[in-house]
């Protein structure tokens, strides 16, 4: 299927509205989500556009956050209203565009694809997808620390020291804070921690060794990640979830955990307050947010897509 977004139009639009100097990565995330956005869109629909024919675009950015598609919004408007001056749709059609709100876009695939309701749904995830594939610790591991709060840049920071399995508890590296774990995680970490290597399926079953280290995050290559090498064990993880319909994301295992944690707040304290500040930043673990109208507003994307999370799995 042709779609109705001419390459010389996209080019001649990216001249008139980016000035010189316009960083690169600007330009492609702008034309990225363009191009996304009229992927099924048909070449000649022109002025006949359907609202059903602009969700499906929105659809096609796979949104993450309100935050997202509000950013993704931003770059489509300016297309058409661009459009609309140069002759290529009418006010109506831009109207239409700019009419649609994040909760009009279909999130149910999305939510079931990358978040986890609870605990259970991650932890039984990872059992079905990584049985008996012991070259897969790594990844399991950090998984679940990130869904128990510990960001993945301040994974690597971790000694085995930190981790105090008979007390069943870990040290975040980042706050020093002591971080009590349930017995599933403890045993997979436990088993991490102590194995001196791991058979590889993917090499014929061959065993290789774990570099010796003091950091509990290590490879045959490494006995010290960089959090940028160790986000990359998600890849051959996907190969594998794929299978399931899923995708392991990290900031959606990070926000799966949180959300999940908030909902269990509720159930005891009540509905937290979408303009409540003070409250939602240390829910939302960004207890170093300052009090400004920008992060206000921030922190109440962060409500709003939490609400979509709840609406998913526990509506």
């Amino acid at each position: 299927m042709r779609t109705m977004l001419d390459s010389q139009v996209l080019q001649r639009y990216i001249q008139d509205t980016m000035p010189e100097g316009t960083k690169t990565h600007t330009i492609r995330a702008t034309e990225g989500a363009l191009v996304n956005f009229f992927k099924d869109i048909p070449v000649d629909a022109g002025d006949n556009i359907t609202r059903e024919m602009i969700l499906d675009g929105y659809s096609h950015f796979e949104i993450g956050t309100i935050r997202t598609f509000y950013t993704n919004k931003s770059r489509v408007c300016d297309f058409f209203r661009w459009g609309y001056e140069n002759g290529l749709y009418d006010l109506k059609t831009v109207k239409l565009v700019e009419s649609i709100e994040s909760i009009d876009i279909p999130k149910a695939n999305l939510m079931s694809k990358y978040y986890f309701r609870d605990y259970n749904d991650f932890y039984s995830f990872l059992q079905i997808v990584f049985e008996d594939r012991e070259e897969f610790d790594t990844f399991q591991s950090a998984a679940l620390l990130v869904w128990h709060g510990i960001w993945i840049t301040d994974l690597v920071d971790i000694l085995k020291t930190d981790l105090y399995e008979d007390e069943k508890y870990i040290i975040n590296p980042k706050t020093k804070k002591t971080l009590y774990l349930p017995d599933p995680t403890i045993e997979i970490l436990k088993r991490y921690k102590n194995a001196d290597g791991f058979e590889t399926n993917k090499l014929g079953g061959v065993v290789l060794s774990y570099v010796p280290s003091d950091y509990l995050f290590r490879s045959y290559k490494l006995g010290h990640y960089e959090w940028k090498v160790l986000s990359n064990t998600s890849n051959p993880a996907n190969k594998l979830a794929k299978e399931y319909g899923k995708v392991f994301q990290w900031k959606r295992i990070y926000l799966s955990g949180i959300y999940y944690r908030i909902w269990l707040y509720e159930q005891e304290h009540g509905k937290i307050n979408r303009n409540d500040f003070e409250t939602n930043k240390i829910l939302f673990c960004k207890s170093d947010l300052k009090n400004t109208p920008s992060n206000r507003t921030n922190l109440r994307f962060e409500y709003d897509n939490y609400q979509e999370f709840l609406q998913e799995f526990y509506s």
